[in-house]
């Protein structure tokens, strides 16, 4: 292999769309999805086969809009660092603003913008960064409110918000998160407004 090729990521999918998902709900955003994880949750809607080698300079030219959403898969099995030279760049004329969405495993780059935090039970809901901006539970059948509990023990600080987030948009789950929100108003109930709008 030559040593002076450049890094490369596997990179799932690179799109445009709005911000489904916790506080940034309804602000459009590239979203950069990196194939691979280190779990394997029976809720994940990535193609980890359809996968393409891409070098830093290809995946900054398909970026179209300032917020910029690293998800996957897992982005932090990788090195995000290649991508530090993007929180300088500006887009539109707004200065781009770093997202990772992450299960949690890994630690984050301290220059990330922000951090969701989607912490499983496979993992007994361990953090690994140091910081976390808002927390993602994902509820089904499975999901107890002691895991939120359990995932804020593990944090330093304790983030800005956290989310109950019904599997699917399933009217079963639905109906579960209104009723933990009305027992615990400190959560906020989430959802998936790109599937509202079915436009993904």
């Amino acid at each position: 292999m030559d040593n002076d090729a450049p890094m490369t990521f596997p990179i799932a999918e690179i799109f445009d769309s709005i911000q489904g998902e916790g506080c940034f709900v309804g602000v459009p955003a590239t979203f950069i999805r990196f194939a691979g994880c280190n779990l394997k949750c029976e809720f994940c809607d990535t193609n980890h086969k359809a996968t393409k080698e891409m070098t830093v300079n290809q995946i900054a030219r398909e970026i179209h809009y300032p917020n910029i959403i690293f998800t996957g898969g897992e982005p932090t099995l990788y090195d995000l660092n290649a991508f530090h030279f993007l929180v300088t760049k500006k887009i539109g004329g707004s200065r781009c603003y770093i997202h990772v969405e992450t299960n949690g495993t890994n630690p984050v780059p301290d220059w990330v913008s922000w951090v969701t935090c989607s912490p499983k039970l496979e993992t007994n809901y361990q953090i690994a960064p140091k910081h976390v901006d808002e927390l993602k539970f994902i509820v089904n059948n499975k999901f107890q409110i002691e895991h939120i509990f359990q995932a804020m023990s593990k944090l330093s600080k304790q983030p800005r918000f956290v989310w109950l987030q019904p599997q699917d948009n399933d009217p079963e789950f639905m109906k579960r998160v209104y009723n933990l929100i009305l027992e615990y108003p400190s959560l906020r109930a989430g959802f998936q407004l790109h599937k509202i709008y079915k436009v993904m």
